[in-house]
Formats: C-alpha cells, sequence, structure tokens
C-alpha cells in the first residue's frame, strides 16, 4: 500500500513537472508568433553596402544605416549625429545611428561637449568619425570608453570597439588578462561582455563591448571572453555562437554535479547531463556552419569551480538559464523559420528543440531551488534575474547588421524587443519558479 501511494506521488510530481515544461514551451511560441509580427525595420539612403564594408554610394554619399532610437534622415552629403557629449561628421558612409537626431548635408553635428570632424567610416555598417567630450564621456578609468560613438563595429554590429581614456594605461592594466569585470561602467552602454583589444595606433588599447543578444548559451562562471574572427559577420557571429555552445558543456556538467552534491532529484541531473550532451552537438553543427563561411573558432577556457552554495547557483541559473537562455531559445525557433540559408534553417529546428528543454530545465531548477532558500536569499536571485531581464531589453535595442537577419534569421531590433515584451509579461513577471 505504501510502496503504491508512493507510486503515485511520484507520477503526479512527474506530471505537474510535465505540464510546467509544457507551459514554458507554449509561451515560448507565443513570444516568437507576437515578435514575427512585428517589422524588420532598415533604413533607406543610396546604395546598401556589402556585408562587411560598411560603405556604399558614391562621392556624393547617402548609404544605408540601421536606427534603433532617435530620428534618422540619410539624404546625401555629409551627416552630422548630434549627441550630448559627442558628435560625428562622416563622408558617404553608412552607419548606424542608435541615439539622438540624425541630420544631413555637409555639415557636422552638434553637442554638449567639445567636437572634432572626421571622415567617416564603417566596419559592417556601423559609421565612425571623430568625438567629442561631454556629459557622455566615462571619467576615471583608464579602460572607460572616452565616447559614446565607437571607432568600429565588430561581429555585424553584435559588438563595438570604443576609444577609451587612457590607452596607454589601460593597455598596462591588460597585460594579466584582457577581460574585464565592470562592463557596466566602462562601455557606452549595458554589454553582455567586454575585453580589451591592442591599438597600435595610440600605443595602447582600446574597448571592444559585446552586445549582441542571441545566440546566447549558458555561460559558466570563470569563462574567458571569446576571440574569434573571420571575413564576415556571419562567419564572426557563427564562431562566437560556437564558442557559446561549446561552453555551455562545461556549465550543465557543472551544475549536474553541483545538483547530486545538493541531493536534486536524479531527473534533475539526468536533464542536467542530457543538455551536456545536446550542447556537444550544438558546437559540432555551428562549428561546421561557422568553418564554411571562414571562421575562426577559438577553444574554451573556463576556470575549475568547486560546488557552490544553493544561493551561489540559483543567481547563476536565474540569470544563465531562466533569462538568457530562455530568450536564447526563442531566438533559435525564430532562426529556424527566418533564415534564409537553408543549412541554417534545418540546424536550428534541432537546436530550437534542444534550447526549449534547456530552458525548461533551468525553470525546473528555479522550483527546487527556491524553497530552500530564506527571504533575503530569494530576493537576491530575483533582483538578479530582473537586472539581467533590464540588460537584455537594452542590449537587444541594438539592430544587427542586415546579413545576419536575412541569413541566419537573427531577430531584428524590433522583433527582439517585442519577443522580451512577450516573455517580461508572459513569464518573467511570475516568480522566480513560476
Amino acid at each position: 500500500m505504501k510502496r503504491n501511494r508512493a507510486r503515485t506521488a511520484g507520477m503526479l510530481v512527474a506530471l505537474r513537472q510535465a505540464m510546467r515544461a509544457t507551459l514554458i514551451a507554449r509561451v515560448l511560441r507565443r513570444a516568437v508568433l507576437a515578435s514575427l509580427v512585428s517589422p524588420t525595420l532598415v533604413a533607406c539612403g543610396g546604395a546598401s553596402s556589402p556585408e562587411g564594408s560598411g560603405t556604399s554610394g558614391g562621392p556624393s554619399g547617402g548609404g544605408s544605416g540601421s536606427p534603433s532610437a532617435g530620428s534618422l534622415a540619410a539624404a546625401g552629403g555629409a551627416t552630422g549625429l548630434s549627441t550630448t557629449g559627442t558628435a560625428t561628421t562622416g563622408s558617404g558612409q553608412s552607419g548606424s545611428v542608435t541615439s539622438g537626431t540624425a541630420q544631413t548635408g555637409a555639415t557636422s553635428g552638434t553637442s554638449s561637449g567639445s567636437v572634432s570632424a572626421g571622415t567617416g567610416s564603417g566596419t559592417d555598417g556601423s559609421g565612425t568619425g571623430g568625438s567629442g567630450s561631454g556629459s557622455g564621456q566615462a571619467s576615471g578609468q583608464a579602460c572607460a570608453a572616452s565616447s559614446s560613438t565607437p571607432v568600429s563595429g565588430v561581429n555585424g554590429g553584435c559588438s563595438a570597439i570604443y576609444a577609451v581614456n587612457d590607452p596607454q594605461g589601460c593597455a598596462a592594466a591588460a597585460e594579466s588578462s584582457p577581460s574585464l569585470s565592470n562592463c557596466e561602467t566602462l562601455c557606452p552602454r549595458p554589454a553582455l561582455a567586454c575585453v580589451t583589444v591592442p591599438a597600435p595606433q595610440y600605443a595602447g588599447a582600446e574597448l571592444e563591448c559585446i552586445y549582441y543578444a542571441c545566440g546566447t548559451g549558458r555561460r559558466p562562471e570563470g569563462l574567458a571572453p571569446c576571440a574569434t574572427g573571420g571575413p564576415s559577420s556571419t562567419a564572426r557571429l557563427l564562431a562566437a555562437m560556437t564558442y557559446l555552445e561549446a561552453a555551455s558543456v562545461d556549465a550543465f556538467i557543472h551544475l549536474a554535479r553541483e545538483l547530486e552534491a545538493h541531493g536534486a532529484s536524479a531527473r534533475l541531473v539526468r536533464a542536467a547531463r542530457r543538455a551536456a550532451r545536446d550542447e556537444v552537438r550544438h558546437a559540432r553543427i555551428v562549428g561546421a556552419l561557422a568553418r564554411s563561411e571562414g571562421g575562426v573558432v577559438s577553444k574554451v577556457r573556463a576556470e575549475l569551480r568547486e560546488v557552490r552554495s544553493l544561493e551561489a547557483m540559483a543567481l547563476e541559473n536565474a540569470v544563465e538559464g531562466c533569462v538568457r537562455e530562455t530568450f536564447g531559445a526563442a531566438c533559435a525557433m525564430i532562426q529556424a523559420e527566418r533564415a534564409g540559408e537553408t543549412q541554417v534553417r534545418s540546424a536550428m529546428k534541432r537546436i530550437a528543440r534542444d534550447e526549449t528543454r534547456h530552458a525548461e530545465l533551468s525553470w525546473a531548477v528555479a522550483r527546487w531551488i527556491e524553497p530552500q532558500l530564506d527571504r533575503d536569499g530569494r530576493r537576491r536571485v530575483r533582483e538578479a534575474q530582473q537586472q539581467a531581464i533590464a540588460a537584455l531589453m537594452s542590449v537587444a535595442a541594438h539592430e544587427p547588421h542586415v546579413s545576419l537577419i536575412e541569413r541566419l534569421g537573427i531577430p531584428s531590433a524590433s522583433q527582439a524587443s517585442a519577443l522580451l515584451a512577450e516573455l517580461q509579461a508572459n513569464l518573467w513577471s511570475e516568480p522566480m519558479a513560476a
């Protein structure tokens, strides 16, 4: 009799978990459908630039850009960008207007700080020029960006390189490790990660801020920034995605170890180990796509970790699983439908199914951990989750390069924002262990 009651209780628990998992999948599908209704916005003006070139048109200028905030008018001639603290002038180049009001004609923009003019140049469609100092300028830190205007954009706009306050001092400070931890204060806007890069022209270093939100994997603690390369935006982003997929293998292996050490159910431990095997396959599939485009995939480097406290586990799971991986699963669904490349669509169909299951695992882990935390612990985890959501929303407002939208099916800024709004309304607004 007792055995039958125990078996029945176990079946009820499994049924409730399956229903909750199905709920996560339904929320993701509904959010994806809502985001796909949102149009892909592409600003017009002259001929569009080829992938990776960042230039278009003839001497008279023009070019194409992608606005994410402010208003844009691209009518030829030199283009002035007016912001608080920075201003640039360009000459017939295409670029991305991310703030302020873009103006046109032969005159330069103005700002509240001092302005220096320059000839526009672009990488992957991000125009750059001189910059001014003003209220937007960071100060007091050698590696802090000296302007909100990037020197160049890389990874199709997924990352941006900025001049820093003290190039020589930043290079000296980064000799031990190029990885930086205080990206919130160093970068002009919230970044997923940041790293120093050599700047021979200054005999020092510059700051690269990594903004792109999709293609995110479950990052293990101590993961070193990826150093990827390739001849195009597509190649570099696929290489970065490969790095994150490979890093997720370590993250799930360690999650399984910690779940087992803290006495979680065998079901959760098995699910984490299965997710690690999934990520091995994902890294192989996406890596093949990256190499076919000429992408250079770097080897994953992560620190060895001991078993952590339940609260430390919960903090990482809330950010990396319930937020980033949940959003990544939805992005994969969009790529499976919208990618222009047949191979990418085929790969992402399988990856999207797996990543949805990984998101469900993250929420199952949250439900298991939450009752074991005290009130202050639950509050800290909830705050970390909300901060991760806010950072993701800010990052998602950055428009990817058009080639990434068309070839890889990456959501546009408007689609990503709509997707996040749906997840916020239907999933993240609930308690952590909903």
